[in-house]
Formats: structure tokens, C-alpha cells, sequence
């Protein structure tokens, strides 16, 4: 296949792939709304524990699926904590690749489904690495023509095995939260599972994949369950800036600015 037919046929087949808000643009989002809560409020020691267990999840050898059980009233904690890592697996050159929440409140739109989630992973995989696709597979046609759920998995399955290493992150609040839940009753099982496929998969080819996946409520009690790391992530008590004696800070026509506290 000519250079120029293979960029033509790579541009066609990302645009299917492409969902309908790019997961880099939610991560952008997520990384303003983080910078501007935290500069709202007084710096918080993280949850020790669960830094110390994300270190050796990342770092240890062979693959792993950590589950990391959201509790009460923690979500802004693991938000920030997934957008965090994102960033900072980005800053190491690490092949990582995520679904995060939206930034929008879920009401009357359905949630992603399981093959959309899948596809999404795909298309920041042949993103990120274009030279994944055998030439068999350089045909718009054949990815417009693929619609179950396990024919995507599959194909998610061949491109992760060509890759050394990779690190994918979950943090589907809005899924866990949706109200339309009956509709994809069976979507974390079948994430989970194909996730623990994977990982077995990786460590008999050599290869480290990563997985982290954020549970929510009663919807997600059924995580701990699988993986071979599971914590409890707890709210993290936070004191506003303009309750202490210090900086503050107020929006004004320029943005955040920093005001001294009244006396």
C-alpha cells in the first residue's frame, strides 16, 4: 500500500473511532477544574496508604488490575487522583490511554456503552502508535462493519499484545452514576473480566499492562471481587482558603487572583 493511501485509510478509520468528546479534551477539563479547586482551598495530605499502593501497582513487575473502591463523599478525591496520574504517566513517556467521567452532569443522556469504552481505548492506542495496524486491517470498511462488542475486544486484545507496556485507567463516575443504569447492566463485569483477560495475557507474552479502575456506590460493589490489588479510597477532609489566615484567592475579569484575607 502507497504512504499516501495508508495516511488516507488511517485518517478514515480514526474519524469512525473518534468519540463524540475526546478523551484528551475531558482530561484538559478535568486537569482546569482540579487547578482551580485546589487553589480554592488549603494544600491536604493524600491518603498515604493508597500512594504507597498506586507506586507499587506501577511499578512492580508483570501486569495488574488494581480496583480501587471509591467511598463516601471521596469523588472529587478520585477525580483528582486519576487526572493526576494521567499527567503524570504522560510527563514519564508512558504509553497510557483512559476513560475519565465526563465533565457534565449526567441526566437524560445514556451512558457510554461497553463497545464505546472500547473504542475509545483503540483509538488513543492507533493514535499514539499507528503502526499497530497490519495491513490486512487498513480498510475503513472492515472497522464500519464490526459492531459487537466482542469483535472490538478482540481487536483491542491484538493491538495491547503488540505493546511492552501500557498503563489504562477507568474513572467512569458518570457510568456508575447514570440513571439509566439497567440499560448496561452487565458493562463492569465484562470490562473487568476482559481487563483480567488481558493482564494474563501480557505476562504470558513478557509484557506489563496496567489497569486501574475507580468503582462507585452500590453498582460497584461487585469489584472487589476480581484484580489482584484492591483499596478503599476515603474522603479527604478539606478547609476552604478563606477559612484559614492566608492567601486567598477570587475570580475576577482576568481569572483567579490572589487577595489577602480580611482581618
Amino acid at each position: 500500500m502507497l504512504p499516501r493511501t495508508r495516511d488516507i485509510q488511517l485518517s478514515h478509520i480514526l474519524a469512525s473511532l473518534q468519540p463524540e468528546t475526546s478523551p484528551h479534551d475531558t482530561l484538559q477539563k478535568l486537569q482546569s477544574i482540579v487547578k482551580r479547586s485546589r487553589s480554592r482551598r488549603l494544600p491536604e495530605t493524600p491518603q498515604r496508604d493508597i500512594i504507597q499502593d498506586i507506586n507499587h501497582w506501577s511499578t512492580k513487575n508483570g501486569s495488574s488490575l488494581f480496583i480501587l473502591r471509591v467511598g463516601p463523599r471521596a469523588e472529587t478525591n478520585a477525580r483528582e487522583l486519576a487526572t493526576d496520574l494521567v499527567e503524570y504517566l504522560q510527563a514519564q513517556g508512558i504509553n497510557v490511554i483512559w476513560q475519565l467521567s465526563s465533565t457534565q452532569e449526567m441526566t437524560t443522556t445514556d451512558p457510554p456503552s461497553f463497545e464505546a469504552v472500547l473504542k475509545t481505548f483503540i483509538y488513543q492506542i492507533l493514535k499514539l502508535h499507528p503502526s499497530l495496524l497490519q495491513p490486512q486491517d487498513l480498510s475503513i470498511a472492515k472497522f464500519q462493519s464490526m459492531h459487537a462488542p466482542s469483535e472490538w475486544a478482540t481487536f483491542l486484545k491484538r493491538l495491547l499484545a503488540q505493546l511492552s507496556q501500557c498503563y489504562i485507567i477507568l474513572e467512569a463516575h458518570d457510568l456508575f452514576q447514570a440513571r439509566n443504569w439497567s440499560a448496561v447492566p452487565n458493562w463492569i463485569p465484562n470490562i473487568l473480566k476482559l481487563f483480567q483477560e488481558l493482564a494474563v495475557q501480557a505476562n504470558s507474552q513478557g509484557h506489563r499492562l496496567k489497569f486501574l479502575v475507580f468503582c462507585y456506590g452500590r453498582q460497584g460493589e461487585g469489584c472487589e471481587e476480581v484484580g489482584d490489588m484492591r483499596k478503599l479510597l476515603k474522603r479527604q477532609n478539606t478547609v476552604p482558603v478563606s477559612r484559614k489566615n492566608t492567601v486567598a484567592h477570587r475570580k475576577g475579569t482576568k481569572g483567579w487572583m490572589r487577595v489577602n484575607p480580611k482581618s
